[in-house]
């Protein structure tokens, strides 16, 4: 019966590998081992997901240009929010199909998510630091 090993390392050293690979052996990190925060050498932007290729965007838009580039997340969070709740509100109206799909409530409550991204963005976020 052949015995089949599924660590290569572990195998070397049963047969006898050369005492200088052993070392580096050693030193090498572990196969799985997970990067602490910020040390990771891809571009993912977290560290514990692999790096996937994405499909190229039907459009850019430049936002640092127009209106400069603090805002540029501002920007994308109330186009965010935005479309979360008209995708809510279009799956409210497929679940009870007696409704309006655009009421004067949905306008409204979209005024208020807006009001509160950019208050955030501009008020809280300049008082307040992230770390």
């Amino acid at each position: 019966m052949a015995v089949r090993h599924n660590n290569t390392t572990e195998f070397k050293k049963k047969v006898g590998a050369k005492k200088g690979q052993r070392e580096k052996e050693k030193k090498a990190p572990a196969r799985w081992s997970v990067p602490h925060f910020g040390t990771s050498s891809s571009s993912s932007p977290h560290p514990y997901l692999p790096e996937r290729n994405k499909p190229a965007p039907l459009f850019t838009v430049d936002l640092g240009k127009s209106i400069g580039s603090e805002y540029a997340g501002m920007i994308e969070d109330i186009i965010r929010m935005v479309s979360l709740q008209l995708t809510i509100q279009i799956m409210l109206y497929f679940g009870n199909a007696t409704d309006k799909i655009f009421t004067e409530d949905l306008f409204v409550l979209l005024f208020y998510i807006v009001l509160g991204v950019a208050f955030f963005w501009l008020v809280v976020k300049s008082l307040v630091t992230f770390t």
